[in-house]
């Protein structure tokens, strides 16, 4: 059961935005694509691309929480098959189970793992496979079209540039999801805090100038190195515990002191947890580069 919503992306409007009039509206409000061009063009196709850990995986588990749609997550393992042939068989299957379970979000993580760009080294097989999913985006091989059918498909990429052409020209809404801002890391931290006990001398806005390039994933390990921090502090050394001759822990039957996250405990955390796209700048602005050049002019 998907338990992720809009509330967890933390201060991100305009993805959230985006994938409700692609997502949640084609899907919760079928008689409003029922007239004019709507009822022959499908709208299912959506390309989250961006920086590692900036939470795109759970924007997806959102939009589908969102409008009561079940999620069927591929990946690499789950299509390429040894034998020729096999994979397009199994592109197939997957978006005629995906027609059956509609309303349904189909979400294909690292989509450029499996629908690379085809040039004149390609794989016959490979050929095959982009083709394969590419007749199914279109329709081709089924009398109803992906929206009648309840099927948005969902691709996630870090690497928008590697993607077939073909792949990205049927996943029409491409939304870029890139690092958060400070107001954005504010909210995460304080997301992640909640239900702890925090000294007060802990300054959030502080924390947020602190943490330039962080993203989402970076954030949630900076607050977890900082609270087993803090717990490392209480046990065993301030923790009465025993041990039995034979070296096993006796638990005590003490209750546990009160675990309080403390500057130090930040500052420490700090010093092991360091952003990762720092060491890849070029890949960001790369990312960056790509949104600006080809698909910033089709926005409104």
């Amino acid at each position: 059961m998907i338990t992720t919503t809009f509330d967890d992306l933390c201060g991100v409007p305009e993805l959230i935005g985006t994938l409700r009039m692609a997502v949640s509206h084609p899907l919760l409000l079928p008689e409003a694509y029922s007239t004019g061009i709507l009822t022959e063009e499908s709208l299912g196709g959506v390309l989250l691309f961006g920086p590692p850990g900036t939470g795109k995986t759970m924007a997806c588990r959102a939009v589908a929480k969102e409008c009561g749609a079940r999620m069927l997550q591929l990946q690499s393992s789950h299509l390429q098959e040894q034998y020729l042939g096999e994979t397009e068989k199994m592109i197939a299957a997957a978006f005629r189970l995906a027609r059956r379970l509609g309303p349904c979000v189909m979400f294909i993580d690292e989509i450029e793992g499996l629908f690379s760009k085809r040039d004149n080294n390609s794989k016959p097989w490979h050929r095959a496979m982009v083709t394969e999913f590419t007749q199914e985006m279109d329709g081709l091989s089924t009398a109803r079209p992906n929206l009648k059918a309840g099927l948005i498909v969902i691709g996630a990429t870090n690497r928008p540039q590697d993607l077939d052409s073909a792949v990205v020209r049927r996943l029409s809404r491409r939304i870029l999801v890139d690092l958060p801002n400070t107001v954005q890391r504010k909210a995460i931290i304080s997301r992640y805090l909640r239900g702890e006990n925090v000294d007060p001398a802990i300054n959030i806005d502080t924390l947020a100038s602190d943490t330039t390039l962080f993203s989402g994933s970076d954030l949630r390990h900076l607050m977890l190195c900082a609270a087993m921090t803090s717990l490392r502090e209480i046990t065993p050394t301030t923790w009465r515990v025993q041990y039995g001759s034979d070296g096993v822990l006796i638990p005590s039957s003490e209750p546990l002191p009160a675990r309080i996250i403390r500057p130090k405990h930040f500052d420490m955390a700090l010093s092991q947890v360091s952003a990762s796209s720092a060491t890849n700048q070029s890949e960001l602005e790369e990312l960056r580069r790509w949104d600006k050049e080809l698909f910033r002019s089709l926005r409104k």
